[in-house]
């Protein structure tokens, strides 16, 4: 048996929104297939705004999926509406939480195969894939609830992998499914031991239905399919080009020309591109909010003018988020945020704030009483959706005419990513970031406001007890409300300024058949299900 153990840092738990709190509600659907085998045919090109820095390490960079999804299986599936768990698409045919709830057993489909002929899945290379959360190379999100959840995962034997947890977990098969992030792909650990990892995600190897060719930096990473995948069956292309094209009407020359099958919308375009009538155009409205995060408000940090909250209101206050609202397509595209994300469109429950009104008289009042006025703000340009620059140039012109000094910096949303978990971003920069709806929930506060997380944003007792309160909650109606009243709290004392709740935009062109936007996922357009006729 190989352990593989962990090491403490934080307490806190993630809230498992509409799942239910039990294994037996968790297990989700029967183990069916759900795409029969189909002739692999074309090329199907996609052309997105940004590769997000091209990273394939499924416990670094963003998590969007685009570049993952394709290669590498989950260790938990989630079924065809992409809403809950399934052990039809993910490697683990069973999971069981002991009675004391201290431990998940996980029980692995035999025989399969790893692309490139490396042998076929174990409990040791879902033990090893699953444990790389916990190096000190992790940047997810999720790094802070792995690490002060899991105390060792245990491989007793080929088909079976035990994780001992420090606290009761209910949600950890969600948190290792395609409903969160990308911490349960797995990798061929003996492989990648020997290569050694640079050269792994050089050329990254997985058991998904497509398999890893090439890669033009800055430009284009290629797939090949798979004969045959165990659930999907064969997929519909035989090769899958993920292109970057950061230029907006460049996309959409491309989709018109045929250059491109599919390519993400910025949201303004919407309306003209259905008017067209030549292209199929799908909108999922509600699935994320923009807000603003400021460094400086960081503990250890000298202070910048973010750890001062009438700067932080006056900024807010400043901000015309109706003219925002219009970047982002307007009318059904996008609305005025009422919270930071979490609830969203699709929990009615959400608990609602009043939005700032736009009163830049107000805001240079409150500027003034800091004492704090004139200063240099960076704006960081990350690249993580098609309107960040436009929402980057509006925030620069509102702040001007405060009398402050806004410089834009474009930014690889990698690099700005490192510098954020290193804790080296300026403490006058900000970045409209987005925030997926369908998963801001504790272990993603705790992330950012514990006192024990790496990547802590501010430190205050207030948010620290109702932190405490959520992770000892004993139901997961409690700790929703707890979710609830931390986020207020959020939302209420500007330590984010949240801007507008909106939606992916994807056009395509009529290659691609039977095109929905999927469910709840996070950060995913539901690449797979295109790719292969099975909802990922």
């Amino acid at each position: 048996m190989t352990t593989f153990p962990t090491h403490p840092l934080m307490l806190d738990r993630r809230r498992l929104l509409a799942l239910g709190g039990s294994s037996a509600l968790l297990l989700g659907s029967s183990g069916r297939s759900l795409a029969q085998p189909q002739a692999a045919s074309t090329t199907l090109r996609v052309a997105l705004s940004t590769l997000r820095g091209e990273v394939m390490d499924p416990m670094q960079g963003h998590p969007d999926k685009s570049l993952k999804l394709p290669m590498y299986d989950m260790l938990v599936g989630v079924n065809t509406e992409g809403t809950a768990l399934s052990t039809a698409t993910g490697l683990a045919t069973r999971w069981d939480a002991s009675p004391d709830g201290l431990s998940w057993t996980f029980k692995l489909r035999e025989g399969v195969p790893f692309h490139r002929g490396l042998g076929v899945v174990t409990a040791e290379d879902v033990a090893f894939s699953v444990s790389r959360i916990l190096q000190p190379e992790a940047t997810t999100g999720a790094v802070p609830y792995f690490k002060s959840t899991l105390d060792r995962i245990e491989a007793p034997d080929k088909g079976t992998v035990v994780m001992r947890l420090k606290k009761r977990s209910v949600d950890l098969p969600v948190m290792l499914s395609l409903l969160r992030q990308s911490e349960g792909m797995v990798l061929p650990k003996a492989h990648f031991e020997k290569v050694g990892r640079d050269e792994f995600f050089r050329n990254p190897v997985g058991s998904g239905p497509y398999e890893f060719v090439s890669r033009s930096p800055g430009a284009k990473v290629v797939f090949k399919a798979q004969p045959k995948h165990w659930s999907y069956g064969t997929p519909r292309y035989q090769t899958l080009e993920l292109l970057q094209v950061p230029e907006d009407s460049t996309r959409v020359t491309m989709l018109r020309k045929g250059e491109a099958n599919v390519i993400d919308v910025p949201r303004r375009l919407f309306v003209s591109l259905k008017k067209e009538g030549k292209f199929n155009v799908a909108a999922r409205v509600g699935d994320s909010t923009y807000v603003i995060w400021m460094a400086g408000q960081r503990p250890g940090m000298p202070n910048g003018p973010f750890a001062n909250e009438k700067v932080r209101t006056a900024l807010s206050l400043a901000i015309d988020r109706t003219q925002i609202v219009k970047l982002f397509g307007g009318g059904d595209l996008a609305r005025v945020a009422t919270h930071i994300g979490g609830c969203g469109s699709w929990n009615d429950g959400c608990p609602k704030n009043a939005p700032d009104v736009y009163n830049p008289d107000l805001a240079k009042k409150l500027l003034a009483e800091s004492g704090l006025a004139p200063f240099e703000i960076e704006i960081h340009l990350t690249q993580l959706y098609p309107e960040q620059k436009d929402v980057s140039e509006a925030l620069a012109s509102y702040w001007s005419a405060l009398g402050l000094r806004p410089k834009i910096v474009p930014m690889d949303f990698a690099t700005w990513r490192q510098g954020f978990a290193a804790g080296k971003q300026p403490v006058n920069s900000v970045v409209a970031h987005e925030n997926p709806n369908s998963v801001i929930s504790n272990s993603t506060l705790a992330a950012f406001y514990s006192r024990q997380s790496p990547i802590q944003v501010t430190s205050r007792d207030d948010l620290q007890a109702l932190l405490d309160k959520a992770a000892a909650a004993s139901t997961l109606d409690e700790q929703g409300a707890t979710l609830g009243e931390l986020g207020r709290l959020i939302f209420n004392s500007h330590i984010e300024l949240p801007l507008v709740e909106s939606g992916m935009v994807i056009a395509f062109d009529n290659s691609v058949v039977n095109r929905t936007l999927g469910g709840r996922q996070y950060a995913d357009y539901g690449l797979r299900e295109m790719l292969t006729g099975g909802k990922s």
